[in-house]
């Protein structure tokens, strides 16, 4: 009886040119666009739930046009297929993704609901094929204090997807292009918009990009919105360069807080660091890589009581 043997030569359509399988896969997918979800969901405004369906659609100046469809029926037609696919459609597209500072259910502070469907628990791990990301950091909420909390843990679950497999050679992060915009757009609140400025709660809120300072080795960044001192230590840090930020050693000091309004106040140690303020010295940072800081940096890291 004849066994069947795999052929040691690829056939059909794997034996193609590589150029020709790549003009075949632009026939399928989309590639060389700029790609935007959007929830299409009903319910209160500002808040996204698990069950949101998503809008995908490309960004040509300022008219949005639908994404084209996708065969994604060739990721099971093979794992070499998959592959080459994958670096069409992930790689040859710019990804962008709205990090507001609205409440997330269930999970607010490490919400994975700003990457959109990419942030489904079985497509999270898709985050670390993306070459070229896009991330627009929204000022949108006159809560300073839960903002940047939000924040800071919503880019902090980014950087730790794509260094989850730091060291991997099969499953390292591609990123290599990655623009970051902080903005600071109008709130429901008019008195917040009379106290403060959009620079000004652009500066409350810079810090929480800090964030971003885990990632590491990118070739390309661009951190716009924030002073430019800070936009370029952040830019060569997350280049791997110019050495490690070091972290601040805040004072604590002693409190009396209540658990509840009915409660007794107890005596509680808490740090001194406001949730605006920095976790890391950025201006011994510049200094030792030659980076001009303004004259009244030391602002940043007063303490107040």
């Amino acid at each position: 009886m004849t066994q069947w043997r795999r052929p040691n030569k690829p056939s059909g359509f794997l034996a193609l040119p590589a150029e020709l399988r790549v003009r075949i896969y632009h026939l399928l997918l989309p590639y060389g666009q700029k790609i935007k979800f959007e929830t299409v969901t009903s319910g209160r405004p500002g808040i996204r739930k698990p069950e949101s369906s998503w809008f995908a659609h490309t960004v040509d100046g300022r008219d949005r046009v639908p994404l084209g469809p996708a065969e994604c029926a060739l990721f099971r037609v093979s794992k070499f297929v998959s592959d080459e696919a994958r670096a069409v459609l992930y790689g040859e597209n710019k990804f962008c993704f709205m990090v507001d500072s609205n409440q997330h259910i269930p999970l607010s502070l490490h919400s994975p609901l700003v990457f959109g469907p990419l942030g489904l628990g079985h497509r999270l791990g898709l985050l670390r094929n993306l070459r070229t990301i896009h991330l627009d950091v929204d000022t949108n909420d006159a809560d300073v204090a839960w903002a940047v909390r939000r924040h800071r843990g919503r880019l902090d679950l980014f950087a730790r997807i794509l260094n989850e497999h730091a060291g991997d050679a099969n499953q390292e992060s591609l990123l290599t292009r990655l623009h970051v915009a902080l903005h600071a757009r109008p709130t429901s609140s008019e008195t917040a918009l009379i106290a403060e400025t959009g620079q000004q709660r652009r500066t409350r809120h810079m810090f929480a990009l800090e964030s971003l300072a885990a990632l590491r080795g990118i070739e390309e960044v661009h951190i716009e919105g924030v002073p430019p001192w800070f936009g370029e230590c952040l830019e060569r840090c997350m280049q791997g360069q110019g050495g490690d930020v070091l972290a601040v050693e805040w004072p604590d000091v002693w409190v009396k807080r209540k658990a509840h309004p009915n409660a007794r106040p107890k005596k509680r140690l808490v740090t001194t660091r406001k949730c605006y303020q920095p976790i890391f010295n950025w201006k011994e940072f510049a200094e030792r890589n030659g980076i001009a800081v303004p004259e009244d940096i030391d602002k940043y890291w007063a303490v107040t009581r």
